[in-house]
């Protein structure tokens, strides 16, 4: 009876033991997983939703959320070394308009909506493509709405826009989508716009024909 309660004790003993060795050691390995990896990057003119995307990644815990239309118009030029995933994209965003929120294991990027004073001014200015060639319809909207101008033959366009901070899209056919920031003022601006081709076409292989008579 003793050698079996001797044997017992050293189980006790050695439970606590590898319980201490879980707390010592184990405890502090989540922890640190549970606030990600530290973040080294370093870019310029790239993206902010590629940006975002490696920020993301590297950090092995953290998720970005963000709509597409709030980060698509922002490129940005960045040196980040070793920081955390929260200063890294505060990093991303300092020359923006965003502004984000930490929750949970998630961070939320997101535009700051601004209420509108009802006061607008004029922005004018020519669209042209990578040749100096007028560009003609093309469509210039307000961000993601409706609220749009066209050019005329000349490439010319005029747009009355409210005097805070306002995003300009311009979209055509065959060329890629270009966002201009207007800063907020009280001052008519001029803009002028040159948009490249988006290239599509040129991948294009023309393999063979067919010939098809009219039927009699």
């Amino acid at each position: 009876m003793k050698k079996v309660k001797l044997i017992n004790l050293m189980t006790d003993e050695i439970r606590l033991g590898v319980l201490f060795f879980c707390m010592c050691f184990l405890l502090p390995v989540s922890a640190q997983t549970g606030q990600g990896n530290r973040i080294t990057y370093k870019c310029s003119n790239e993206k902010l939703q590629r940006a975002l995307m490696t920020v993301e990644r590297q950090s092995g815990y953290y998720r970005l959320q963000y709509a597409m239309e709030d980060v698509a118009p922002y490129s940005v030029t960045a040196n980040i070394k070793n920081a955390t995933a929260e200063d890294a994209v505060k990093q991303l965003l300092k020359n923006t308009s965003l502004q984000y929120e930490m929750n949970g294991r998630f961070i939320q990027v997101y535009a700051k909506k601004q209420q509108a004073s009802g006061r607008t001014r004029t922005v004018r200015g020519y669209v042209r493509d990578a040749d100096g060639e007028a560009l003609i319809g093309v469509p210039v909207c307000i961000g993601e709405s409706r609220v749009c101008t066209v050019t005329d033959a000349d490439g010319f366009y005029t747009f009355s826009i409210p005097v805070e901070d306002t995003m300009l899209k311009f979209s055509y056919v065959g060329m890629e989508t270009a966002y201009v920031r207007i800063p907020g003022g009280s001052r008519d601006v001029s803009r002028d716009v040159a948009l490249r081709s988006d290239n599509v076409l040129e991948d294009v292989v023309v393999t063979g024909y067919q010939e098809i008579q009219n039927p009699k």
